[in-house]
């Protein structure tokens, strides 16, 4: 029987010695070929010798375990890579993505989790075409294609029919059986808080890369995510699939990849998509009446009800002494990654947004009443008049007073 040849590489050498020792690797049709305790002998190895798969710690000092993904993936695409780590909320998730890091064991190693991710690497050495991740643009023109065919937007044929093309997606897609599933990621406001260290949208980019797939059975195309809900098409080449077996493979790539929870919970099956469009657009069925109305109500993308919320929110609470942590925890998001999505949708840091909101808002109050100018300072949320004024002449180049005479003279006070 082949085996396949495994690299274990972690700087914690007691550490990848029991892990070697302790392993049935036969069971996994496995041998483990070489174990470092550094990066850069692993690629030096495997730029000489066969290798069908690393397993690396993901933050080894100077070559760390994302480096050796990034040269597998440039040089050796073949080669899968699985990461060690110690930490559960994978700081390093976004990239391992983009180098198509298949999976990873978390110390400590459980010895059930351990057999499920050595069972998958095993099947995955099987499988005729590997899944490596779609490109982004194909992902999204696929997407595209099945919104617009589904009805969320009216094109016309000859744009339809560019979309198609250019998602790599066959003519006959549309006579495929099919079916929407959604989703629904358990917990998921608490892993965006506590667990995703990066911007809200970054994580539905890469649940979209981990879900969008193609082999020689089916097409995984994602439809939307929204919160805690996703819902995807598939399409099957081969008409006895088993569908149970396909929505675990679903959950078990979500979890693996991010350790998220996914249950279905809606299920709606056409015998082609082009008999899909039809259900939903009669409403045949409750769910095809909740996914008619996700076409009909859903035109904004999930990056624009996020700033819109962020929006209202400020606009509602400015007055109040809130603060970054409040309204990134309001929008189940980990400080650091709000502060640095604010700054990219914005284009400016939230203290400063907050402050310009302030002002505008003082300015109406100083030109459309009669309030104590001294005193509005509490209205527009400021600890302090100090603070209050420092802010209005940075923003506006006079003080409140100077603002309100100047309104007076040309008449635009109430």
């Amino acid at each position: 029987m082949q085996m396949f040849k495994i690299v274990l590489a972690d700087d914690d050498s007691r550490f990848v010695a029991h892990f070697k020792k302790i392993t049935e690797w036969e069971k996994y049709e496995m041998e483990v070929v070489a174990v470092f305790d550094n990066g850069d002998e692993v690629i030096k190895y495997i730029e000489d010798n066969p290798v069908d798969a690393v397993i690396t710690d993901i933050s080894m000092p100077e070559i760390s375990g994302i480096d050796i993904a990034k040269y597998v993936y440039e040089n050796n695409p073949y080669i899968k890579v699985m990461f060690f780590s110690a930490y559960r909320n994978f700081r390093y998730a976004q990239e391992a993505f983009d180098y198509g890091v298949v999976g990873y064991i978390v110390k400590p190693i459980s010895i059930e989790e351990l057999d499920k991710k050595l069972e998958r690497l095993k099947n995955l050495f099987h499988e005729k075409n590997t899944e490596e991740f779609m490109d982004d643009l194909i992902i999204r023109k696929r997407s595209e294609f099945v919104l617009n065919f589904l009805g969320i937007k009216k094109v016309h044929k000859q744009v339809l029919k560019r979309i198609i093309d250019d998602s790599g997606l066959p003519y006959r897609f549309v006579y495929l059986r099919c079916c929407i599933v959604t989703f629904e990621l358990q917990d998921f406001e608490s892993y965006v808080k506590n667990d995703w260290k990066n911007e809200i949208d970054v994580l539905y980019e890469a649940i979209n890369r981990i879900v969008c797939y193609e082999n020689d059975n089916l097409y995984c195309i994602p439809v939307r995510i929204f919160k805690s809900e996703l819902t995807i098409l598939f399409a099957f080449k081969k008409q006895n699939l088993n569908l149970a077996e396909v929505l675990n493979t679903i959950k078990m790539k979500l979890n693996e990849s991010l350790t998220i929870n996914a249950a279905e919970t809606d299920i709606m099956e056409a015998d082609t998509f082009a008999k899909m469009y039809e259900l939903i657009k009669e409403c045949q069925s409750p769910y095809a009446e909740k996914i008619n109305s996700l076409i009909t109500n859903d035109n904004v993308n999930n990056t624009d009800e996020y700033i819109e919320k962020i929006k209202k929110y400020i606009e509602d609470n400015y007055f109040r002494d809130i603060t970054l942590n409040e309204i990134a925890d309001e929008m189940h998001m980990n400080a650091v990654a709000f502060s640095r999505f604010f700054k990219n949708h914005m284009g400016e840091k939230f203290i400063n947004y907050l402050n310009r909101i302030r002002v505008e808002k003082a300015k109406q109050m100083i030109i459309m009443s009669e309030d104590n100018i001294n005193e509005l300072y509490e209205k527009c949320g400021y600890p302090s008049k100090a603070h209050f004024f420092k802010n209005f002449r940075y923003y506006t180049g006079m003080t409140p007073m100077e603002y309100r005479k100047r309104h007076m003279e040309t008449g635009e006070k109430r």
